[in-house]
């Protein structure tokens, strides 16, 4: 019998477990659960294990000069979740019942976005577009 697991994250949260298996790599003094087998540790290498070198290499100093570092905002990548028109109006009413300028902010949202007069009019292909809309709105979605 062969059962399959399929995990489906987004790339922060891989880099970050990949950040983390790193640092838990170095640690030297891990004991393993009772019943659980290290592996492929220095004690019980399966691969070789590289130890990091560190850079000899001089660093130049550039004094008064700030350096900023200007990165792209990483889309995730992720499992499209299909949302139905139930979902979206439901979250969109609550939103709109938070108030008056919540409400006119969704309106005019959906108005100057999506081309449309209303949330029931938004292409059924949009929906996921429009749900993160939502969220980043605060609305519960």
């Amino acid at each position: 019998m062969e059962l399959k697991v399929i995990f489906s994250m987004d790339k922060k949260t891989i880099d970050c477990i990949d950040r983390l298996a790193g640092a838990l790599a170095g640690i030297k003094n891990l004991v393993p659960l009772e019943g659980a087998e290290l592996v492929n540790t220095p004690e019980n290498p399966q691969e070789p294990i590289q130890e990091p070198v560190p850079d000899s290499s001089p660093v130049a100093e550039t004094p008064q000069e700030t350096v900023t570092e200007e990165t792209a905002t990483p889309q995730p990548e992720t499992a499209t979740r299909v949302y139905t028109r139930d979902e979206l109006s439901k979250a969109a009413a609550e939103f709109a019942r938070l108030g008056a300028d919540k409400r006119e902010h969704l309106q005019k949202h959906v108005t100057e976005k999506y081309g449309v007069s209303g949330v029931m009019s938004i292409p059924k292909e949009r929906y996921g577009e429009f749900a993160a809309d939502l969220r980043e709105m605060g609305a519960n979605i």
